[in-house]
């Protein structure tokens, strides 16, 4: 994975947070859970606006609870280091300590 190979943390995939003790769940791409850090890509299927919609409400309930959404595309993935210094940079902001 990029972030790994880049020395970051191993993000959990596809991690189910659930946002109250009723619900509702968000399952999110990419998770740092330590730092409330959630990695979401937004492929071409997303321009939807049912789909836009739903990444909406899911962005702004993580955010609610304290996360921080990076929103990511296939742009992001053509530079590889830039994305990892990217997310890097903003772990440490919201308190990872290398």
């Amino acid at each position: 994975m990029i972030y790994h190979l880049g020395g970051l943390p191993e993000p959990r995939v596809n991690h189910v947070v659930v946002m109250t003790d009723a619900g509702p769940r968000v399952r999110t791409d990419l998770c740092f859970d330590f730092v409330r850090l959630y990695v979401e890509y937004q492929g071409d299927y997303h321009r939807t606006r049912e789909q836009w919609r739903k990444d909406m409400t899911r962005r702004t309930r993580l955010e609610a609870q304290g996360g921080y959404v990076l929103e990511i595309n296939a742009d992001d993935l053509r530079n590889e280091a830039e994305l990892v210094a990217r997310t890097r940079a903003l772990l440490v902001r919201l308190g990872w300590r290398p």
